[in-house]
């Protein structure tokens, strides 16, 4: 009876314990995104004033009138346009940052529950809590870098996990989870087919159920898309496919370079050769993936083949299929893309850890895993720093003080010229702050700008991955404000364009973000172009605007 009290009584107390660490686990998030949030990714903003547009005038168009999809994730739109109207209710636009930052703060932290739930059920009795602790924190160091960017990547990966713990139960509403993911990122269209071909070999749903919830989940999202666009498919797939030139081995090394998070020690970017980086992280991911085609191998031998069993083999599937779909389609890779694949995989190698019973197993691959373990450490100390001291050591941290500048001189620009249009090529930041009508130097937003791409190389840009602004564009269009880093502008000013134009450079970031970094400059770039076309300087100064 004694024995029994006391078991209770350490029960309770480790409930309460496990309880507290998650209240500070994710009041340590939230600090992080509410102090980092100003450094979000420029195309965040796009979405954001997409959304703006679709509450106020009731389209979700990037410039009102004009009816380009322009988002690939409609799920996202949909769901920071509910943002703005709950802020509505009380009679104020609230700050679509801030609130997303709260979103995402609180969707890491409940996806990184949700996926170590999913490990540690695999894991034996002894060591579920550890596996369940160490599970939470790969997650959240795997993702929160791209959280912070503003993005709607770990609201995907959230639907996703919450699919994965109904399909490991046998419910079919696991197959709308699924279909909802993917109209947040349409990569997870493929994690869906995934998910269906595995319930068509095991027969463990009903037909009627693997055909009519997808349906239902995708039905809202493709209504929307029929009705404000007339098609399924985003503008930007085609713009993109049109703009980047890359090949197939820029795309391979920016997939195995990105699948460990970025962290600013000198050492690991220049010491340590890139080609050791890649072998290292091709030898894992070539281990793991035979040991898991192993062990599927013996399920089906056994035939004890269950879906939690081959929890590590569908992650593994996963990643191999949206990786190997960027590749095939030579994808330029962006920050928020590599959880998608990063995430999947390195849970493989949990969930292998967790359900092995072989220590030769485990031995080996725990050697292999705890080089990455130690990076992941450091990123994720690295960005609690930036949170509680010098953003600077944020990881993106140049890449978010270019947006900083971008919508302070998006701001002065529309207090000076509301009625006129911009064209720039990175149109987020300035979208936000400049209101009036923007067109897309990259041709993401602008149709019309696309038959001027792709620009040479190197003629027109450094490389493939930049989308800068073609001369043809300029000359034909006449904007009235052009704004771009060096790189995009290169051959604008090798041009004579420039000639009808005020020319005037700033710093490549705004003056306190100067101070607090010695990198002064972003993809070559040491300063920001601004050109306003001279009738316009005239009209205002002979108006005194």
């Amino acid at each position: 009876m004694v024995r029994s009290s006391s078991s209770s009584l350490v029960g309770k107390l480790l409930t309460v314990v496990a309880v507290v660490a998650h209240i500070l686990t994710a009041l340590a998030v939230l600090h992080i995104h509410l102090r980092l949030h100003h450094y979000a990714y420029d195309d965040a903003y796009i979405h954001f004033r997409i959304a703006r547009h679709f509450v106020e005038f009731g389209a979700p168009y990037f410039n009102p009138g004009e009816p380009i999809n322009a988002s690939s994730s409609t799920g996202w739109i949909l769901m920071l346009s509910a943002l703005l109207k709950l802020g509505l209710l009380f009679g104020r636009w609230i700050n679509l940052a801030f609130a997303v930052a709260v979103v995402n703060a609180m969707a890491t932290v409940v996806g990184a529950a949700v996926y170590a739930a999913l490990i540690s059920r695999l894991a034996h009795r002894p060591h579920r809590t550890l596996a369940y602790w160490a599970v939470l924190f790969i997650y959240i160091a795997l993702t929160i870098q791209h959280s912070i960017g503003l993005m709607e990547t770990v609201v995907a990966l959230l639907i996703v996990g919450i699919g994965l713990h109904l399909l490991v139960r046998d419910n079919s509403y696991c197959f709308l989870f699924f279909s909802v993911a993917v109209f947040f990122r349409l990569e997870l269209l493929l994690v869906l087919v995934l998910v269906l071909i595995y319930g068509l070999i095991e027969h463990r749903f009903r037909l009627r159920d693997m055909v009519l919830l997808p349906i239902l989940g995708a039905a809202p999202f493709m209504a929307y898309s029929l009705y404000f666009f007339g098609s399924f498919v985003p503008h930007t797939i085609r713009a993109k496919s049109i703009v980047y030139s890359i090949d197939y081995a820029s795309v391979f090394q920016d997939i195995t370079n990105s699948l460990l998070p970025d962290i600013r020690l000198p050492f690991w970017q220049y010491a340590i050769p890139m080609a050791a980086k890649e072998l290292y992280l091709l030898s894992l991911i070539v281990l793991v993936g035979a040991i898991l085609a192993y062990g599927t191998m013996r399920t089906l031998i056994e035939r004890a083949w269950r879906a939690h069993r081959l929890l590590g083999a569908f992650l593994i599937g996963w990643s191999v299929a949206i990786a190997g779909a960027y590749l095939s389609t030579r994808t330029f890779i962006f920050p928020w893309y590599i959880p998608l694949y990063a995430v999947p995989l390195v849970f493989s190698v949990s969930a292998l850890m967790a359900s092995n019973r072989s220590r030769r197993v485990l031995l080996s691959v725990g050697v292999l895993a705890t080089p990455v373990l130690a990076i992941l450490l450091v990123g994720l100390l690295q960005v609690w720093l930036a949170a509680s001291g010098n953003p600077a050591h944020y990881q993106h941290f140049e890449r978010g003080a270019r947006v900083r500048l971008y919508r302070e001189i998006g701001a002065s620009l529309f207090r000076q010229y509301p009625n006129t249009t911009l064209l720039a090529a990175e149109i987020g930041g300035l979208g936000d702050t400049f209101r009036g009508r923007i067109i897309d130097g990259a041709g993401l937003v602008s149709p019309q700008v696309l038959r001027w791409h792709p620009m040479s190389i190197p003629d027109e840009r450094n490389c493939g991955c930049i989308g800068a602004i073609p001369v043809g564009c300029v000359r034909e269009m006449r904007p009235g404000i052009i704004v771009g880093y060096d790189a995009f502008v290169e051959a604008l000013l090798r041009s004579e364009v420039p000639e009808q134009y005020v020319h005037t450079t700033y710093p490549v970031f705004l003056d306190d973000d100067i101070r607090r970094t010695p990198v002064h400059w972003i993809w070559g770039s040491k300063q920001l172009h601004v050109f306003i076309r001279k009738d316009l300087v005239e009209h205002a100064t002979a108006t005194g605007l």
